[in-house]
């Protein structure tokens, strides 16, 4: 599940980082095979990389769905957005987590060690970082989806109008926008159409890269992938 990461090596489109969504992946892990399984009166998700973007969105579509959200970030002091939706909702929890600091991974799973999570989105992966081993947790009930979000506006370039400055870093991908040549979804859309896929994500489909819609994708490196 990256926030980002536009490619800027051997593209044609050259789009710098961190300004999109695209290409990257989102680890999907169901708990009891899949989300409808989940205890109805209580399910939980927990929610990687919740300050912005798509993981932000996700935690607001699960705790409107009612479900108890563990949202988590690297830094919460600073996501106001992650704040409000906390303020607004009491299923929905915030705590701190940088998941290359392995101590404090090993500290939050401690902390919720009794609590059951049904859905586990780690909103952090890379691509190109499959794991063979993504199929084996299927014996112990776990389906792991990977899923590509797709081309998602996660900076609301979309918003910006013909007057607005834009700052540099922008300027291309603007253009594109404003000529058609490039059409994103919003993380409103994205997320939306990532649920529906892990409320039926399936064993069939655990381990296999999947775009949002559920078709399987080929395994890609950065250094293969063109835009």
């Amino acid at each position: 599940m990256l926030e980002n990461e536009a490619l800027d090596k051997d593209t044609s489109v050259n789009i710098r980082p961190p300004l999109l969504s695209i290409l990257s992946v989102i680890v999907v892990m169901l708990m009891n095979w899949n989300s409808a399984n989940a205890d109805p009166t209580s399910p939980t998700v927990l929610i990687t990389g919740s300050n912005r973007g798509i993981g932000l969105e996700f935690v607001r579509q699960y705790a409107a769905r009612g479900w108890r959200v563990i949202a988590t970030s690297r830094r919460p002091e600073a996501a106001s957005e992650l704040q409000a939706i906390a303020a607004d909702h009491d299923n929905v929890m915030i705590d701190r987590l940088n998941i290359t600091d392995h101590h404090g991974v090993d500290a939050l799973a401690e902390k919720y060690s009794d609590t059951p999570i049904d859905v586990l989105l780690n909103n952090a992966a890379l691509l190109g970082s499959r794991s063979d081993q993504a199929l084996d947790v299927t014996n112990e009930a776990i389906l792991v989806g990977l899923v590509n979000p797709g081309l998602v506006d996660t900076r609301g370039l979309g918003d910006i109008g013909p007057d607005d400055p834009v700052p540099d870093d922008f300027k291309k991908v603007v253009q594109l926008l404003r000529s058609g040549a490039l059409t994103l979804s919003t993380p409103e859309e994205a997320v939306s159409r990532m649920m529906v896929l892990i409320d039926g994500l399936t064993p069939q489909q655990s381990g296999v890269f999947l775009s949002a819609d559920g078709q399987s994708l080929p395994w890609q490196t950065e250094e293969n992938i063109s835009i």
